[in-house]
Protein backbone atom coordinates (compact mmCIF):
# COMPACT_ATOMS: atom_id res chain seq x y z
CA UNK A 1 0.00 0.00 0.00
CA UNK A 2 1.75 3.49 -1.67
CA UNK A 3 1.37 6.37 1.10
CA UNK A 4 -1.59 9.14 0.25
CA UNK A 5 -0.17 12.37 -0.26
CA UNK A 6 -3.56 13.38 1.66
CA UNK A 7 -2.19 12.05 5.04
CA UNK A 8 1.95 13.53 4.39
CA UNK A 9 1.43 16.35 7.50
CA UNK A 10 -0.55 14.31 9.55
CA UNK A 11 2.14 11.82 9.12
CA UNK A 12 4.95 14.20 9.58
CA UNK A 13 3.62 15.83 12.46
CA UNK A 14 3.26 12.34 14.05
CA UNK A 15 7.22 11.69 13.28
CA UNK A 16 8.49 15.24 14.35
CA UNK A 17 9.43 14.33 17.56
CA UNK A 18 11.93 11.64 16.44
CA UNK A 19 13.59 14.04 14.13
CA UNK A 20 17.11 15.05 15.94
CA UNK A 21 17.65 18.59 16.39
CA UNK A 22 13.57 19.64 15.51
CA UNK A 23 14.07 23.15 17.45
CA UNK A 24 17.07 24.15 15.36
CA UNK A 25 14.99 23.82 12.04
CA UNK A 26 11.91 22.95 12.58
CA UNK A 27 10.90 26.43 11.00
CA UNK A 28 12.93 24.86 7.96
CA UNK A 29 11.27 21.41 8.09
CA UNK A 30 7.51 22.85 8.15
CA UNK A 31 7.89 25.19 5.46
CA UNK A 32 9.41 22.44 3.56
CA UNK A 33 6.36 19.72 3.96
CA UNK A 34 4.41 22.64 3.35
CA UNK A 35 6.29 23.24 -0.06
CA UNK A 36 6.06 19.91 -1.11
CA UNK A 37 2.32 19.22 -0.41
CA UNK A 38 1.77 22.18 -2.70
CA UNK A 39 4.06 19.95 -5.40
CA UNK A 40 3.27 16.96 -4.93
CA UNK A 41 5.92 14.35 -6.39
CA UNK A 42 7.09 14.81 -9.56
CA UNK A 43 5.92 13.33 -12.79
CA UNK A 44 5.61 13.11 -16.23
CA UNK A 45 4.13 16.71 -16.43
CA UNK A 46 7.57 17.77 -14.99
CA UNK A 47 9.94 18.84 -17.85
CA UNK A 48 13.10 17.43 -15.58
CA UNK A 49 10.85 13.64 -15.27
CA UNK A 50 9.22 13.25 -18.40
CA UNK A 51 11.27 10.59 -18.97
CA UNK A 52 11.81 8.77 -15.54
CA UNK A 53 8.63 8.22 -14.03
CA UNK A 54 8.79 7.77 -9.94
CA UNK A 55 5.35 6.39 -8.83
CA UNK A 56 3.93 6.29 -6.13
CA UNK A 57 6.97 4.98 -3.65
CA UNK A 58 6.84 4.92 0.15
CA UNK A 59 7.57 8.68 1.23
CA UNK A 60 7.23 8.29 5.35
CA UNK A 61 10.15 6.46 7.10
CA UNK A 62 9.69 4.10 9.91
CA UNK A 63 10.57 4.79 13.43
CA UNK A 64 13.22 2.64 13.21
CA UNK A 65 14.80 4.67 11.26
CA UNK A 66 13.91 7.84 12.77
CA UNK A 67 14.85 6.31 16.33
CA UNK A 68 18.20 5.56 14.37
CA UNK A 69 18.09 1.24 14.86
CA UNK A 70 19.93 0.38 11.80
CA UNK A 71 20.14 -3.11 11.38
CA UNK A 72 22.80 -5.21 12.02
CA UNK A 73 25.20 -6.39 8.66
CA UNK A 74 28.46 -7.53 7.88
CA UNK A 75 29.65 -4.42 6.26
CA UNK A 76 32.18 -4.62 3.31
CA UNK A 77 35.56 -3.95 4.02
CA UNK A 78 36.60 0.23 3.66
CA UNK A 79 38.70 1.48 1.11
CA UNK A 80 42.13 0.80 2.24
CA UNK A 81 43.64 3.85 4.01
CA UNK A 82 40.70 5.87 3.96
CA UNK A 83 38.87 7.54 6.53
CA UNK A 84 35.08 6.45 6.57
CA UNK A 85 31.40 6.74 8.19
CA UNK A 86 29.42 3.66 7.50
CA UNK A 87 25.76 4.13 7.81
CA UNK A 88 22.58 1.22 8.21
CA UNK A 89 20.02 3.05 6.24
CA UNK A 90 20.90 6.39 7.13
CA UNK A 91 21.43 5.70 11.00
CA UNK A 92 23.44 4.05 13.35
CA UNK A 93 26.63 5.73 11.79
CA UNK A 94 30.20 4.32 12.40
CA UNK A 95 32.59 6.93 12.44
CA UNK A 96 36.10 5.12 10.94
CA UNK A 97 38.28 8.10 12.09
CA UNK A 98 39.61 7.22 15.54
CA UNK A 99 42.38 9.14 15.72
CA UNK A 100 41.41 12.43 13.53
CA UNK A 101 43.72 14.87 12.31
CA UNK A 102 43.82 18.45 12.87
CA UNK A 103 43.12 19.66 9.37
CA UNK A 104 39.90 17.28 9.25
CA UNK A 105 36.39 16.76 10.84
CA UNK A 106 34.69 13.94 10.25
CA UNK A 107 31.31 13.50 12.79
CA UNK A 108 27.53 13.03 11.80
CA UNK A 109 24.79 14.88 10.96
CA UNK A 110 22.60 13.95 13.93
CA UNK A 111 25.16 14.84 16.15
CA UNK A 112 25.36 18.35 15.36
CA UNK A 113 21.39 18.64 15.51
CA UNK A 114 21.29 16.72 18.50
CA UNK A 115 24.28 19.06 20.13
CA UNK A 116 22.92 22.32 18.57
CA UNK A 117 26.72 22.90 19.49
CA UNK A 118 27.90 24.27 15.61
CA UNK A 119 27.19 27.61 14.74
CA UNK A 120 24.55 29.81 12.43
CA UNK A 121 26.46 29.47 9.21
CA UNK A 122 27.32 25.74 9.17
CA UNK A 123 23.46 24.95 9.57
CA UNK A 124 23.06 27.41 6.71
CA UNK A 125 25.14 25.30 4.73
CA UNK A 126 23.30 22.30 5.30
CA UNK A 127 20.20 23.70 4.58
CA UNK A 128 21.30 25.86 1.81
CA UNK A 129 19.50 25.40 -1.91
CA UNK A 130 20.76 25.88 -5.17
CA UNK A 131 19.65 29.03 -6.88
CA UNK A 132 17.54 27.15 -9.93
CA UNK A 133 16.40 24.15 -7.82
CA UNK A 134 12.81 23.89 -7.18
CA UNK A 135 11.76 20.36 -6.02
CA UNK A 136 9.62 18.25 -4.52
CA UNK A 137 12.06 15.09 -3.17
CA UNK A 138 14.74 17.76 -1.70
CA UNK A 139 11.94 19.41 0.29
CA UNK A 140 11.18 15.94 1.18
CA UNK A 141 14.53 15.27 2.15
CA UNK A 142 14.56 18.43 4.43
CA UNK A 143 11.65 17.46 6.14
CA UNK A 144 13.03 14.24 7.05
CA UNK A 145 16.63 14.79 7.57
CA UNK A 146 18.35 12.26 10.26
CA UNK A 147 21.37 12.17 9.58
CA UNK A 148 24.45 11.96 7.35
CA UNK A 149 27.76 12.76 7.07
CA UNK A 150 29.67 16.22 8.23
CA UNK A 151 33.11 16.56 6.80
CA UNK A 152 35.50 19.47 6.61
CA UNK A 153 38.84 19.57 5.48
CA UNK A 154 40.82 22.32 6.65
CA UNK A 155 44.13 23.95 5.42
CA UNK A 156 46.81 21.95 6.14
CA UNK A 157 46.06 18.60 4.80
CA UNK A 158 48.12 16.30 2.74
CA UNK A 159 46.97 16.10 -0.60
CA UNK A 160 45.75 12.63 -0.78
CA UNK A 161 43.37 12.39 1.34
CA UNK A 162 40.31 9.79 1.05
CA UNK A 163 36.92 9.76 2.98
CA UNK A 164 34.50 6.71 2.37
CA UNK A 165 30.88 7.00 3.00
CA UNK A 166 29.46 3.43 3.01
CA UNK A 167 25.71 3.31 3.16
CA UNK A 168 23.65 -0.01 3.62
CA UNK A 169 20.16 -0.59 2.49
CA UNK A 170 17.88 -2.53 4.39
CA UNK A 171 16.07 -5.18 3.00
CA UNK A 172 11.81 -4.43 2.88
CA UNK A 173 10.10 -0.90 1.55
CA UNK A 174 11.64 1.73 3.93
CA UNK A 175 11.94 5.02 2.89
CA UNK A 176 15.68 6.39 3.67
CA UNK A 177 16.49 10.23 3.97
CA UNK A 178 20.14 11.58 4.78
CA UNK A 179 22.23 14.67 3.46
CA UNK A 180 26.04 14.63 3.40
CA UNK A 181 27.53 18.01 4.37
CA UNK A 182 31.46 18.78 2.65
CA UNK A 183 33.26 21.96 3.17
CA UNK A 184 36.70 21.95 1.52
CA UNK A 185 38.60 24.93 2.85
CA UNK A 186 40.59 27.21 0.72
CA UNK A 187 43.50 25.19 -1.27
CA UNK A 188 42.70 22.11 -0.21
CA UNK A 189 42.00 18.62 -2.03
CA UNK A 190 40.07 15.66 -1.39
CA UNK A 191 38.80 12.21 -2.93
CA UNK A 192 35.39 11.44 -1.94
CA UNK A 193 33.42 8.04 -2.53
CA UNK A 194 29.78 7.52 -1.93
CA UNK A 195 28.97 3.81 -2.20
CA UNK A 196 25.59 2.43 -1.86
CA UNK A 197 24.81 -1.39 -1.65
CA UNK A 198 22.13 -3.45 -0.14
CA UNK A 199 22.94 -4.83 3.61
CA UNK A 200 24.55 -8.14 3.10
CA UNK A 201 23.36 -8.22 -1.04
CA UNK A 202 19.67 -8.64 0.10
CA UNK A 203 17.11 -8.04 -1.97
CA UNK A 204 15.60 -4.26 -1.28
CA UNK A 205 12.39 -1.79 -2.26
CA UNK A 206 13.67 0.70 -0.40
CA UNK A 207 12.94 4.67 -1.49
CA UNK A 208 15.88 6.20 -1.05
CA UNK A 209 16.22 10.08 -1.05
CA UNK A 210 19.62 11.17 -0.53
CA UNK A 211 21.31 14.89 -0.58
CA UNK A 212 25.32 15.69 -0.85
CA UNK A 213 25.93 19.92 -0.18
CA UNK A 214 29.36 20.27 -1.72
CA UNK A 215 31.36 23.30 -0.63
CA UNK A 216 34.74 24.26 -2.18
CA UNK A 217 37.27 27.24 -1.35
CA UNK A 218 39.40 29.51 -3.42
CA UNK A 219 41.61 26.67 -4.90
CA UNK A 220 40.15 23.72 -3.59
CA UNK A 221 40.43 20.17 -5.45
CA UNK A 222 37.48 17.88 -5.18
CA UNK A 223 37.04 14.09 -6.82
CA UNK A 224 33.94 12.72 -5.91
CA UNK A 225 33.37 9.14 -6.76
CA UNK A 226 29.39 7.69 -6.79
CA UNK A 227 28.82 4.02 -6.72
CA UNK A 228 25.30 2.67 -6.59
CA UNK A 229 25.46 -1.34 -6.86
CA UNK A 230 21.48 -2.49 -5.47
CA UNK A 231 20.04 -5.38 -6.29
CA UNK A 232 16.28 -5.55 -5.99
CA UNK A 233 13.26 -3.28 -7.06
CA UNK A 234 14.97 -0.33 -5.09
CA UNK A 235 14.04 3.28 -6.43
CA UNK A 236 17.17 5.48 -5.84
CA UNK A 237 17.19 9.64 -6.58
CA UNK A 238 20.15 11.21 -5.30
CA UNK A 239 21.23 14.62 -5.49
CA UNK A 240 24.87 16.70 -5.12
CA UNK A 241 24.56 20.16 -4.98
CA UNK A 242 28.11 21.90 -5.47
CA UNK A 243 29.53 25.18 -4.87
CA UNK A 244 32.77 25.94 -6.82
CA UNK A 245 34.99 29.00 -5.20
CA UNK A 246 37.01 30.94 -7.75
CA UNK A 247 39.84 28.55 -9.41
CA UNK A 248 38.05 25.49 -7.89
CA UNK A 249 38.52 22.15 -9.18
CA UNK A 250 35.16 19.18 -9.02
CA UNK A 251 35.46 16.06 -10.80
CA UNK A 252 32.33 13.36 -10.82
CA UNK A 253 32.69 10.09 -11.48
CA UNK A 254 29.24 8.28 -11.55
CA UNK A 255 28.53 4.70 -11.86
CA UNK A 256 24.62 3.48 -11.73
CA UNK A 257 24.47 -0.88 -11.55
CA UNK A 258 21.24 -2.49 -10.29
CA UNK A 259 17.75 -0.64 -8.78
CA UNK A 260 14.18 -0.27 -10.42
CA UNK A 261 15.15 3.49 -10.93
CA UNK A 262 18.27 5.04 -9.94
CA UNK A 263 18.81 8.83 -10.78
CA UNK A 264 21.20 10.65 -9.66
CA UNK A 265 21.32 14.65 -10.15
CA UNK A 266 24.51 17.05 -10.12
CA UNK A 267 23.78 20.82 -10.05
CA UNK A 268 27.10 23.05 -10.34
CA UNK A 269 27.22 26.42 -9.43
CA UNK A 270 30.54 29.01 -9.93
CA UNK A 271 31.55 31.27 -7.07
CA UNK A 272 34.10 32.52 -8.68
CA UNK A 273 36.28 32.78 -11.81
CA UNK A 274 38.11 29.87 -12.99
CA UNK A 275 36.18 26.70 -12.09
CA UNK A 276 36.94 23.18 -13.59
CA UNK A 277 33.92 20.97 -13.87
CA UNK A 278 34.49 17.75 -15.01
CA UNK A 279 31.47 15.52 -14.85
CA UNK A 280 31.36 11.44 -16.44
CA UNK A 281 28.62 8.61 -15.74
CA UNK A 282 28.11 5.18 -16.42
CA UNK A 283 24.95 3.79 -16.43
CA UNK A 284 24.56 -0.12 -16.83
CA UNK A 285 21.35 -1.54 -17.44
CA UNK A 286 19.18 -5.15 -17.44
CA UNK A 287 15.76 -6.28 -16.93
CA UNK A 288 13.17 -3.26 -16.89
CA UNK A 289 15.22 -1.09 -15.06
CA UNK A 290 15.52 2.73 -15.28
CA UNK A 291 19.01 4.97 -14.87
CA UNK A 292 18.81 8.79 -15.28
CA UNK A 293 21.51 10.71 -15.08
CA UNK A 294 20.60 14.64 -14.79
CA UNK A 295 22.99 17.44 -14.52
CA UNK A 296 22.85 21.35 -14.70
CA UNK A 297 26.25 23.45 -14.80
CA UNK A 298 25.93 27.06 -14.55
CA UNK A 299 28.88 29.41 -15.07
CA UNK A 300 27.90 32.85 -13.58
CA UNK A 301 31.32 34.37 -13.64
CA UNK A 302 34.19 34.49 -16.91
CA UNK A 303 37.27 31.98 -17.39
CA UNK A 304 35.18 28.54 -16.54
CA UNK A 305 35.58 25.07 -18.50
CA UNK A 306 33.11 22.48 -17.73
CA UNK A 307 33.30 18.89 -19.71
CA UNK A 308 30.53 16.25 -19.33
CA UNK A 309 30.42 12.75 -20.81
CA UNK A 310 28.00 10.29 -20.32
CA UNK A 311 27.21 6.64 -21.07
CA UNK A 312 25.02 3.92 -21.32
CA UNK A 313 24.85 -0.17 -22.06
CA UNK A 314 21.51 -1.10 -22.33
CA UNK A 315 20.25 -5.13 -22.18
CA UNK A 316 16.55 -6.51 -22.21
CA UNK A 317 14.32 -3.87 -22.09
CA UNK A 318 15.92 -1.59 -19.80
CA UNK A 319 16.21 2.65 -20.17
CA UNK A 320 18.77 5.04 -19.96
CA UNK A 321 17.86 9.18 -19.43
CA UNK A 322 20.75 11.85 -19.63
CA UNK A 323 19.07 15.23 -19.28
CA UNK A 324 21.77 17.62 -19.19
CA UNK A 325 22.30 21.81 -19.06
CA UNK A 326 24.72 24.30 -18.95
CA UNK A 327 23.72 27.62 -18.47
CA UNK A 328 26.00 30.57 -18.99
CA UNK A 329 24.89 33.56 -17.62
CA UNK A 330 25.27 37.38 -18.44
CA UNK A 331 29.41 38.24 -18.06
CA UNK A 332 30.45 35.00 -18.10
CA UNK A 333 32.94 35.54 -20.84
CA UNK A 334 35.53 32.71 -21.85
CA UNK A 335 33.74 29.67 -20.61
CA UNK A 336 34.57 26.66 -22.82
CA UNK A 337 31.77 23.72 -22.28
CA UNK A 338 31.25 20.98 -23.80
CA UNK A 339 28.95 18.16 -22.98
CA UNK A 340 27.62 14.60 -24.75
CA UNK A 341 26.60 11.00 -23.91
CA UNK A 342 26.85 7.68 -25.91
CA UNK A 343 24.45 4.79 -25.31
CA UNK A 344 25.09 0.89 -26.66
CA UNK A 345 21.63 -1.04 -27.11
CA UNK A 346 22.57 -4.73 -26.68
CA UNK A 347 18.64 -5.13 -27.47
CA UNK A 348 16.10 -4.06 -29.62
CA UNK A 349 14.08 -3.14 -26.88
CA UNK A 350 16.49 -0.94 -25.10
CA UNK A 351 15.49 2.40 -24.59
CA UNK A 352 18.12 5.76 -24.45
CA UNK A 353 16.92 9.20 -24.00
CA UNK A 354 19.38 12.01 -24.02
CA UNK A 355 18.83 15.66 -24.29
CA UNK A 356 22.16 17.63 -23.86
CA UNK A 357 20.87 21.58 -23.57
CA UNK A 358 23.03 24.77 -23.89
CA UNK A 359 21.41 28.30 -22.76
CA UNK A 360 24.10 31.02 -23.47
CA UNK A 361 23.89 34.69 -22.66
CA UNK A 362 27.03 35.70 -22.48
CA UNK A 363 29.71 36.34 -25.96
CA UNK A 364 33.61 35.39 -26.71
CA UNK A 365 32.48 31.39 -25.62
CA UNK A 366 32.81 28.09 -26.65
CA UNK A 367 30.30 24.95 -26.30
CA UNK A 368 29.43 22.14 -27.86
CA UNK A 369 26.97 19.11 -26.86
CA UNK A 370 25.64 16.11 -28.34
CA UNK A 371 24.58 12.45 -28.70
CA UNK A 372 24.60 9.11 -30.38
CA UNK A 373 22.49 6.04 -29.95
CA UNK A 374 23.32 2.98 -31.81
CA UNK A 375 24.53 -1.00 -31.31
CA UNK A 376 27.84 -2.23 -31.40
CA UNK A 377 29.98 -2.29 -34.80
CA UNK A 378 29.04 -5.33 -36.31
CA UNK A 379 31.67 -5.10 -38.88
CA UNK A 380 34.33 -4.80 -35.72
CA UNK A 381 31.98 -8.07 -34.33
CA UNK A 382 32.81 -9.90 -37.37
CA UNK A 383 36.82 -9.61 -36.95
CA UNK A 384 36.81 -10.74 -33.34
CA UNK A 385 34.45 -13.44 -34.07
CA UNK A 386 37.49 -13.93 -36.95
CA UNK A 387 40.23 -14.05 -34.48
CA UNK A 388 38.08 -17.02 -32.32
CA UNK A 389 36.55 -15.32 -30.01
CA UNK A 390 32.61 -16.39 -29.00
CA UNK A 391 29.83 -13.69 -29.67
CA UNK A 392 29.91 -12.85 -25.81
CA UNK A 393 34.06 -12.24 -25.47
CA UNK A 394 33.56 -9.52 -28.14
CA UNK A 395 31.11 -8.33 -26.74
CA UNK A 396 32.38 -7.64 -23.77
CA UNK A 397 36.22 -6.71 -25.11
CA UNK A 398 34.40 -3.98 -27.16
CA UNK A 399 32.29 -2.71 -24.09
CA UNK A 400 35.52 -2.61 -21.81
CA UNK A 401 37.03 -0.35 -24.94
CA UNK A 402 33.58 1.64 -24.92
CA UNK A 403 33.58 2.52 -20.81
CA UNK A 404 36.75 2.75 -20.23
CA UNK A 405 37.25 6.89 -20.42
CA UNK A 406 34.46 7.61 -18.10
CA UNK A 407 36.06 5.25 -15.40
CA UNK A 408 38.65 6.91 -12.83
CA UNK A 409 42.00 6.55 -14.39
CA UNK A 410 40.39 5.62 -17.55
CA UNK A 411 41.42 1.77 -16.70
CA UNK A 412 39.28 -1.23 -16.09
CA UNK A 413 41.15 -3.49 -13.62
CA UNK A 414 40.69 -6.73 -13.43
CA UNK A 415 39.75 -7.33 -9.76
CA UNK A 416 39.76 -10.51 -7.64
CA UNK A 417 36.18 -11.36 -6.11
CA UNK A 418 36.94 -10.25 -2.13
CA UNK A 419 39.33 -7.74 -3.10
CA UNK A 420 36.41 -4.82 -4.83
CA UNK A 421 37.53 -2.41 -1.77
CA UNK A 422 41.19 -2.02 -2.08
CA UNK A 423 41.49 1.04 -4.64
CA UNK A 424 39.41 3.77 -5.20
CA UNK A 425 39.41 2.53 -9.42
CA UNK A 426 38.87 -1.20 -8.34
CA UNK A 427 35.91 0.45 -6.08
CA UNK A 428 34.70 1.07 -9.83
CA UNK A 429 35.95 -2.16 -11.69
CA UNK A 430 34.31 -4.65 -9.44
CA UNK A 431 31.12 -3.86 -10.59
CA UNK A 432 32.00 -3.55 -14.26
CA UNK A 433 34.07 -6.20 -14.37
CA UNK A 434 31.70 -8.26 -13.11
CA UNK A 435 28.94 -7.66 -15.59
CA UNK A 436 31.01 -7.76 -18.45
CA UNK A 437 32.36 -11.33 -17.12
CA UNK A 438 28.50 -12.22 -17.40
CA UNK A 439 28.39 -10.57 -21.11
CA UNK A 440 31.31 -12.37 -21.52
CA UNK A 441 30.24 -16.23 -21.21
CA UNK A 442 26.82 -15.35 -22.82
CA UNK A 443 26.01 -18.18 -26.03
CA UNK A 444 26.51 -17.44 -29.37
CA UNK A 445 22.95 -16.48 -31.05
Amino acid sequence: MFDSLSRSMESFHELLPYLPGSTLIHASRQRAMERFLTRGLPGRRDEDWKNTPLGSPPIHPGLAFLAGEGSAWREPPMLAGAFGVAFSGTAAARVLAPEQPDWLELGTIASVLEQGSHSHDLLSLLLQRPSSLEDSLDDLNTAYLRDGALLRVRSGAPENVVVHLLTGLPPGRDAIYGRHLVVLEPGTSLTLVEHLVSVDGAETGAFVNGVTKLYLGHGANLEHLFVQEVPGDASLVNSAHVWQGTESSYTLRSLLVGGALARLEARVQSSGPGTITDLRGLAMGRGQQLHDHFTLVEHAHEGGKSFQSFKSVLEHQSRSVFNGKVLIEPGATGVDARQGSRSVLLSDMATAHSRPQLEIYADDVKCSHGATVGELDQDAMFYLRSRGLSTGQARALMLRAFVADVLPGGLLETVPRGEDMQSTTALFSGPVHRWLERISKQEDS
